[in-house]
């Protein structure tokens, strides 16, 4: 969006034509009695692609709250789970990653080639 903001247009359809930006004709005076008069202006966000007033679910007013409070989006997520140990004790015969060494290893370094 911050692409278009000098332009007339907010991006392009599939047909390749411009997407105009809507008109907003709302000033301070309607802002202030629509917040008055709307019991639900408080859960209401504006879309920026389509510019219409979107109201948003108790679901989605949670997960705002929440993310908000520096919790976890998800309720049913545990950060505290046991964690699963790759690693142990024992020698295994093929190894956990099995990645090439890196050619850099094999060329001297610049500090080697000066000596």
């Amino acid at each position: 969006m911050e692409w278009y903001q000098d332009f007339p247009h907010i991006g392009y359809n599939l047909e390749g034509k411009q997407i105009y930006k809507p008109i907003r004709s709302k000033d301070e005076l309607d802002r202030f009695l629509e917040k008055m008069e709307n019991p639900d202006y408080w859960r209401t966000v504006q879309d920026k692609m389509t510019g219409a007033d979107v109201k948003l679910t108790d679901e989605q007013v949670e997960l705002v709250n929440r993310l908000q409070r520096g919790q976890f989006g998800d309720v049913n997520f545990n950060p505290y789970e046991p964690a699963v140990d790759f690693f142990s004790s024992q020698l295994r015969i093929h190894p956990v990653t099995n990645r090439p060494a890196d050619k850099r290893s094999f060329i001297p370094s610049l500090v080697e080639k000066e000596k």
